[in-house]
């Protein structure tokens, strides 16, 4: 698999980073000298451009798991995985009812 975009946690200990070595691209972490290398995020749309936060307790990521690209934040740790742009939450709504077989119809037809 393909390993890029990493990011240095502040205190220099640990590599935040992406990679496709599970079939799509997930975010990983390891210390800094390769070692204990986790799968922080598990979904089948894909998960990358990782960032530390200034404190080093969370760790902004993008993903379309929501259908569109979105800026997401989670711990340090994997846990606690939140979208924070929610692009246009109706609009991925009909995306997704568009998608299923189900655009155009009133939620009372389905």
């Amino acid at each position: 698999g393909l390993d890029e975009y990493q990011s240095w946690s502040p205190d220099g200990k640990k590599i935040a980073f992406d990679t496709d070595r599970d079939g799509n691209i997930e975010i990983y972490i390891m210390n800094a000298d390769g070692s204990a290398q986790t799968r922080l995020t598990d979904n089948p749309a894909r998960g990358g451009y990782p960032a530390w936060s200034p404190d080093g307790t969370k760790i902004v990521f993008q993903s379309n798991r929501d259908v569109f690209d979105e800026v997401y934040v989670m711990n340090s740790d994997g846990s606690n995985q939140t979208n924070l742009t929610f692009t246009v939450p109706r609009l991925q709504e009909w995306v997704r009812d568009l998608l299923s077989g189900e655009g155009g119809k009133r939620k009372e037809e389905r």
